[in-house]
């Protein structure tokens, strides 16, 4: 089933690339249509194609599809859900799709009960290319009702998980609230996250140039005061000199 392969890998590989998907009618699996799509990546790409003149072939198609495969390395891995043969039908698959976006809606045709092989092909192509949009790598895509059943499961799964704002379905965790303890009565509220914090002692130098500032204080008041002391002495001789002369007068 080398078509089935290629038709999802390059489908895949467009919604990667955020190629926009063909029409209807040139998603068909054929050889010719396959090959344009690849040149089509492979342009995008920077890939050499092979020479035109050269006769396509599905096993040339093939190594150039699994060489655009492994372009997509580093991509999301899609999570897989328990296999359900028994609960897949039509009108399940079509509940699905409908709640997945894309660049276009997919096309159901009005009547129901439609399982050919064409349709389910074109609704792989269109899950893979919508897989591919959201950065996840799908592989092992058939054009089984139930494995598109499963990718569509896949696909609506994850859009449930991204609406909720976090990816893998679990909630975003709530706010965490700190709630700090009530004040000591101390005198900086240090307890209560002051960035000044409590009160620091004094350094030794700033100890002793408190103190030499008052000892010059104290050394001016001093010299002022001793000053005055040494002018009344000076009176005192002064005075008593005279009263000698005086005396001697006499």
């Amino acid at each position: 089933m080398a078509e089935v392969y290629c038709a999802c890998i390059i489908a895949n590989v467009e919604g990667l690339k955020l190629i926009p998907l063909p029409s209807d009618s040139e998603l068909k699996p054929t050889l010719e249509a396959l090959e344009t799509r690849v040149r089509r990546i492979e342009c995008r790409s920077f890939i050499t194609p092979p020479p035109p003149m050269l006769d396509a072939s599905w096993d040339s198609l093939t190594w150039r599809v699994c060489r655009l495969a492994r372009l997509r390395t580093g991509r999301r891995i899609l999570k897989k859900t328990p296999p359900m043969s028994e609960i897949v039908s039509m009108p399940f698959l079509r509940s699905l799709t409908t709640t997945l976006e894309g660049q276009r809606p997919f096309a159901w045709p009005e009547k129901d009960g439609i399982e050919d092989k064409e349709f389910l092909g074109r609704i792989a192509q269109w899950l893979c290319h919508l897989a591919g949009q959201r950065s996840y790598q799908v592989d092992n895509i058939t054009f089984e009702l139930q494995s598109i059943c499963s990718l569509a499961i896949d696909l609506s799964l994850e859009t449930e998980s991204m609406s909720q704002g976090r990816p893998g379905g679990f909630p975003m965790p709530a706010p965490r609230v700190i709630q700090r303890a009530g004040c000591c009565n101390c005198c900086t509220h240090g307890c209560q996250g002051n960035s000044r914090g409590p009160p620091r002692a004094p350094s030794v130098s700033s100890v002793a140039s408190s103190r030499s500032g008052r000892g010059c204080a104290k050394w001016r008041l001093f010299g002022w005061v001793k000053k005055l002391a040494f002018w009344r002495k000076k009176r005192v001789t002064d005075d008593d000199a005279s009263s000698l002369a005086d005396t001697l007068a006499d």
